[in-house]
């Protein structure tokens, strides 16, 4: 009987263990867990630990975008386990502004994110003999010079591969290569798709040394069922001119995705050096994940920026996370993957939801700013707008039965209802670099963490010529005129004002910060500068048109020597 028992004990243990849960962890030198102490005070070792876990960890150090493709291409996914991808730190270092190296980025960074979130048995690699090619296509090496080893390759005009997928949606993985002028069409059921490059307008090179990186094409708006796709290589036949194919999906309703956590691009020690490009790639990496999401898969962006100190959190290097930063980080995966489930009666706040009320760009929060949060069950039905209480002149703390407190200080409101809310941050919080945020509508709440920021300054996209009316390129301003633009994340002010107060006694504070205005590259002057009247948090800037400036040209406030996102253009006459 005893060794009857010790069979049967021996058999759950071994059935336990092929049952356990694996997490396959992706990244660079944070999530190989450089910096930390030990192993046990790395952030993906505390997740597993937590969870208990086991845990493949692919984290090499210096890893891009187009580094970490070979480890995740060279991974077979199920949708019995988890994956985590954290990546972006290095491509913000190497990549920076370029707005070229961004879409590289962002399409790699798609095509990377679709493959984890795809189960094994959805997906066609370029080698599967589910593909019919014509002419004369190659196997494309893996870690050689240009190939993840999973495709095939042909730089002969009129080339073509052929196959068939399902659903409504179609995702393909290609190459851009540098020296490369490969291009290819796309055709669906005979349709033309439009014509794509297998090669980027400037170098992909990484630190790692990689000159080409994994490219994702999503196209949409395709009806159920099975569909023929034909690639053929349109660029002249040229050894330089390679067409790569790597693999393809249809996305269509079924159960089992592969749940995938994409975390935002961790914080850096300053904001006025990568920091604030660094939000950039964030937004990059909420805009693939919303989008897949959408389509369907598993996708769960994970705010890692948002749980980050920026002072207490960094070694002296500004970039990699002491013990306490991997803590935080930690807790921004332990929190998403413990999130309520979607159609919960609580209210859930969006990934990467927390955005400036007027860009909608993702971006740490300043004391003041209207921030604008997207989700579920945050408010009422229907939308309530805020209006000043005529006795105190503030906007209210509660609407709608919903309150916002944030570091312990409680938000004042301009709008809230089930799926969006927006308010003002408190200035009480001037000096933090992280806070709490708690949602609470009809008794139940929803938690989160926001990266906080001395200012975080955003413009609506609309301005307005001295006449009164939209600016736009069929109504230019005339050189030496004014223009009136609005803002908000100007941070404290001088005199102080009150969270959710408009101005008084025809006295308009001006943001604290030092500021300037550029139009077209040249230095604008001021006719008004302070908050708005009968507003909380917004700025007004009227500014006079350079005499030297023409055509349509980008406007830049900066603050403390940030610029707010060049999302505004400015249209000017001809003298």
């Amino acid at each position: 009987m005893c060794k009857l028992q010790a069979i049967w004990l021996a058999a759950l243990t071994l059935g336990t263990a092929a049952a356990q849960t694996t997490l396959t962890a992706f990244g660079d030198s944070i999530t190989e867990g450089n910096a930390a102490s030990d192993s046990t005070n790395r952030f993906v070792n505390i997740i597993t630990a937590v969870k208990r876990w086991s845990l493949v960890n692919h984290g090499v150090s210096w890893s891009g975008v187009a580094d970490a493709a070979d480890n995740i291409y060279g991974t077979s996914i199920s949708a019995s386990n988890p994956y985590l991808y954290m990546i972006g730190t290095n491509d913000v270092r190497i990549y920076a502004e370029d707005q070229t190296l961004r879409t590289v980025f962002q399409e790699a960074h798609l095509a990377e994110l679709a493959w984890l979130g795809l189960p094994a048995d959805v997906k066609i690699t370029g080698r599967s003999p589910r593909v019919s090619y014509a002419g004369s296509w190659g196997d494309s090496p893996g870690l050689g010079p240009v190939g993840y080893g999973i495709g095939k390759s042909s730089f002969t005009q009129g080339d073509s591969a052929t196959f068939t997928v399902a659903g409504r949606i179609l995702l393909i993985g290609t190459i851009v290569a540098d020296g490369n002028g490969g291009e290819f069409s796309l055709t669906v059921d005979g349709a033309s798709q439009g014509r794509f490059r297998c090669y980027a307008a400037t170098s992909v090179l990484t630190h790692r040394g990689r000159t080409y990186a994994p490219k994702g094409i999503r196209l949409s708006g395709l009806s159920d069922g099975n569909h023929l796709v034909v690639v053929t290589v349109t660029s002249p036949t040229h050894p330089q001119n390679r067409v790569y194919f790597d693999w393809a999906a249809g996305i269509q309703a079924q159960t089992a995705f592969s749940t995938v956590y994409a975390g935002s691009v961790p914080r850096f020690g300053s904001d006025s050096i990568y920091g604030w490009t660094g939000w950039k790639y964030s937004t990059m990496i909420a805009a693939n994940a919303r989008t897949l999401r959408g389509d369907g898969l598993d996708i769960q962006y994970v705010d890692v920026a948002g749980y980050m100190d920026q002072h207490a959190d960094l070694e002296p290097d500004s970039v990699h996370p002491n013990d306490a930063g991997h803590r935080h980080i930690a807790q921004a995966y332990l929190d998403a993957i413990d999130r309520p489930a979607e159609g919960a009666a609580v209210p859930r706040i969006q990934w990467g939801g927390i955005v400036n009320g007027f860009t909608g760009q993702y971006t740490p929060v300043a004391p003041g700013e209207i921030v604008t949060i997207y989700g579920a069950s945050l408010g009422p039905g229907t939308g309530l707008a805020a209006i000043f209480d005529p006795v105190t002149g503030l906007l209210p703390q509660t609407l709608g039965g919903t309150t916002v407190t944030i570091g312990g200080a409680l938000a004042v409101f301009y709008y809230s209802s089930e799926s969006q809310i927006n308010i003002q941050i408190p200035y009480e919080l001037s000096g933090r670099t992280m806070a709490d945020l708690t949602i609470t509508y009809n008794g139940n709440s929803a938690t989160s963490k926001v990266a906080m920021s001395p200012i975080a300054p955003g413009l609506v996209n609309v301005v307005f010529n001295e006449d009164g009316t939209v600016n736009s390129p069929d109504n230019p301003a005339a050189p030496g005129s004014l223009l009136e633009l609005f803002g908000t994340g100007q941070g404290v002010t001088v005199p102080a004002t009150k969270t959710g107060a408009y101005p008084r006694a025809q006295i308009y504070p001006i943001p604290a910060a030092p500021f300037e205005v550029r139009i077209g590259g040249v230095s604008a002057d001021f006719y008004f500068y302070g908050q708005a009247p009968l507003t909380a948090g917004v700025i007004q800037l009227t500014v006079r048109v350079p005499d030297s400036v023409t055509g349509a040209v980008p406007f830049y406030w900066d603050l403390n020597a940030i610029p707010a996102p060049s999302n505004v253009t400015i249209y000017v006459a001809q003298p």
